[in-house]
């Protein structure tokens, strides 16, 4: 695993979240600038997941991170009214199904 990629992509999603959380308040309160705030926000905590979790280079974080980004950009699609975000959440479902089955059913070795 590359340490200084993890470090970068934790580090964009530590940043990254408070960004869309505030975003989500500002929307559900009808104050100016919250579709930004969610795109900016949502947009790179799917890129920091990316990042995190690509840079271990297992299919367990590739999974892990195709999860946390496929699920955060359908979220952003849902909240903004894009259309086809029923798509984009039936696509994070299934990765996120396939990671849990594939943890299921083949488990990671060097954890036991």
């Amino acid at each position: 695993m590359n340490s200084e990629l993890a470090k970068l992509g934790n580090k964009m999603l530590l940043c990254s979240l408070p960004v869309a959380i505030l975003g989500a308040v500002f929307r559900l309160m009808h104050y100016p600038y919250a579709n930004q705030l969610l795109i900016v926000g949502l947009g790179s905590v799917a890129f920091g997941a990316v990042i995190r979790y690509f840079s271990e280079k297992t299919i367990d974080g590739v999974l892990t991170g195709l999860a946390a980004s496929a699920g955060c950009i359908a979220v952003l699609f849902k909240l903004m009214r894009w259309p086809n975000s029923e798509l984009l959440i039936k696509a994070a479902i299934t990765i996120a199904i396939v990671w849990g089955a594939k943890t299921l059913f083949f488990p990671n070795k060097e954890a036991s």
